[in-house]
């Protein structure tokens, strides 16, 4: 394993991560767990909860709007106890890309940052429209998107979401799918008393470092 990991790729060797799932398996594991949980698709999940079938979930903001019978509140994952740093949330990173075989390379470029930013760089107002259109967080720095018409939730989440910072997702990754498997069958091992936490942070390690290759 590499002692410093490439930019953007997690560490998951880290203490804190063993420290995170030690707290929580035994609610996995109790009857406050939903059973198969850690086999379900996010849609599965998301279902359950607008069910009312369990009392929390780890959701996408542009769910909200499958939960407006309910009375519930977003807010941020959890975090330990006397920790007063920025917290991080995850997110799905819809990326953008332009192919090699484009013959208008420098013009596609253009047309990606007048979405970001329009002509100037400093007018966010396509990006703005386009997240609150896909019930969506913006992807510029610049853009205020009107979210007047969004659930109250998604309008009180999207306050944490600016006091936060962004954790991407692994769907960047060409093979997401199959790291996420794979991480996920060792998650339900962990979780079923299977296999131990290091055992699998290390199997977790090793999928992402490969596939970063």
């Amino acid at each position: 394993m590499r002692d410093k990991p490439r930019a953007g790729m997690p560490r998951h060797t880290r203490p804190r991560r063993s420290v995170f799932l030690s707290v929580a398996k035994p609610y996995s594991a109790g009857a406050a767990g939903v059973p198969a949980t850690g086999a379900a698709a996010g849609a599965s999940v998301s279902n359950w909860f607008a069910a009312g079938n369990c009392a929390f979930t780890l959701a996408s903001a542009a769910t909200m709007s499958q939960f407006a019978d309910l009375n519930f509140e977003a807010v941020t994952v959890p975090s330990k106890d006397g920790y007063t740093d920025k917290k991080g949330i995850c997110y799905a990173s819809w990326a953008v890309g332009i192919s090699e075989a484009s013959e208008n390379k420098e013009e596609a470029a253009k047309f990606v940052n007048y979405l970001l930013g329009g002509i100037d760089g400093k007018d966010g107002s396509v990006a703005a429209g386009l997240a609150a259109t896909m019930s969506a967080f913006p992807n510029s720095t610049v853009a205020e998107p009107d979210y007047s018409d969004a659930p109250e939730q998604f309008q009180s989440f999207y306050e944490l979401y600016k006091e936060g910072y962004v954790i991407n997702e692994y769907i960047g990754l060409p093979n997401a799918s199959d790291v996420m498997t794979s991480m996920t069958n060792d998650l339900v091992l962990y979780l079923e008393g299977d296999l131990e936490c290091d055992a699998m942070l290390k199997n977790w390690q090793g999928y992402l470092d490969e596939a970063g290759k």
